[in-house]
């Protein structure tokens, strides 16, 4: 009974290593997305020579000591394959996320020593318009090269002599701690953009294993033409700006209005003339200074109701130049969140005009007279106008 133990002990351990090799396999195979055809060809092969001694042997067991032999060097070497396979991914993992974490790349892939791809980033597939599947197992330098419109390479219209120089510069980094760099312009949608390339060997215990290559968009064209729109904007606001500060100044009810961009409000140029003032622009603390001491409180209310839904007015009082006038203020918000938009005009209009006019000189009082003529309802409708410009609206 004991011998008959005995010699099912290599048939039992033969089968135990077949299983164990073919689950390490298809592992490998899922995990790693590896084909692992040495094993296949070692597992047929091992299968034929078990069924080849089955007609030529007669005894079993030394059958089963054979084919258990060829078994375990084909176990080990799979097992061994499987944690190379996964010290390599490590590798990759370790070397790509100490480069992530100090530059801002747009597009990743990874290659293997043969430059098939392992791996790569969604934003990859977005770049080349290619599924995941269409994606593994193609060689990386032919992927970009087929799948993206390339213009140029490294500054040059592109052409075979570039191409090729390209070619030779990517599969040629395999030296450790040496990167090769390239830039491709890419055609997309009728617009070009460029594209930064860093190419890096990985290593694997002094072995090369591959590359990761990252890809990142030169945003040098964008932002030249950024800049160009924000000069343009700038200027159109600083038009804007001046054409609004002219419409104030051509209506004598107008006394200031306030400048959101400069937190600051602004005389108009008539009122700072009558008034004889040098200094035009007053900050909030310097404005509410001018406020009537038995005005401040209501102002303070009346100002905690301003919102972005409908103009609010407040009436109070200002000195300018040592008298009091009255004054209305209309204010609103651009949005919930927004700027403050606010005109402050003389109350009375025609009373307050009259004062003023008493404090010009002869010369100076036909100008103020035609100054008065204009039409008040008109230039208001203007001057929204050109707030409505300035906010873009």
């Amino acid at each position: 009974m004991l011998n008959v133990v005995l010699k099912d002990i290599p048939f039992i351990a033969f089968i135990v290593a077949l299983i164990i090799t073919f689950i390490v396999v298809i592992f490998k195979t899922i995990n790693f997305r590896r084909f692992c055809f040495m094993e296949y060809i070692a597992l047929a092969t091992l299968i034929i020579v078990f069924v080849s001694l089955k007609y030529i042997l007669n005894d079993m067991f030394v059958r089963d000591i054979i084919v258990l032999a060829i078994s375990l060097p084909i176990l080990v070497y799979s097992i061994y394959d499987l944690f190379l396979r996964e010290g390599i991914r490590q590798a990759y993992n370790v070397r790509t996320n100490a480069l992530i974490k100090n530059a801002p790349f747009d597009y990743y892939y990874a290659t293997d020593d043969q430059d098939f791809i392992t791996d790569f980033s969604e934003t990859f597939m977005s770049l080349t318009g290619l599924e995941a599947y269409e994606i593994y197992n193609t060689l990386g330098f032919q992927t970009l090269m087929s799948k993206l419109f390339i213009t140029h390479i490294n500054g040059e219209e592109i052409n075979n002599a570039n191409a090729v120089r390209l070619n030779y510069d990517y599969m040629s980094t395999k030296d450790v701690n040496k990167s090769q760099y390239f830039e491709i312009t890419i055609k997309e949608n009728e617009e070009e953009f460029d594209i930064l390339g860093i190419v890096e060997p990985v290593y694997y215990k002094n072995k090369f294993i591959g590359k990761n290559v990252y890809l990142s968009k030169n945003n040098k064209h964008n932002l030249s033409k950024l800049q160009d729109g924000l000069t343009d904007a700038l200027k159109v606001i600083q038009d804007d700006r001046a054409q609004l500060y002219v419409m104030m100044s051509m209506a004598d009810h107008v006394i200031m209005y306030y400048d959101y961009n400069t937190s600051t409000y602004v005389m108009t140029e008539v009122m700072a003339k009558k008034l004889s003032l040098q200094h035009r622009e007053l900050n909030i603390e310097e404005y509410i200074s001018l406020i009537h001491p038995a005005d401040i409180q209501h102002y303070q209310e009346q100002g905690t109701v301003i919102s972005a839904q409908e103009v609010t007015r407040i009436r109070y009082r200002i000195r300018l130049n040592k008298k009091y006038y009255d004054v209305v203020e209309d204010a609103i918000y651009l949005n919930r969140d927004g700027k403050l938009i606010s005109i402050i005009r003389l109350a009375d209009y025609q009373d307050n005009l009259e004062v003023f006019t008493k404090m010009e000189t002869q010369e100076e009082t036909k100008p103020t007279i035609k100054e008065s003529k204009v039409d008040y309802k008109e230039k208001l409708e203007d001057t929204f106008k050109v707030l409505e410009k300035l906010l873009g609206e």
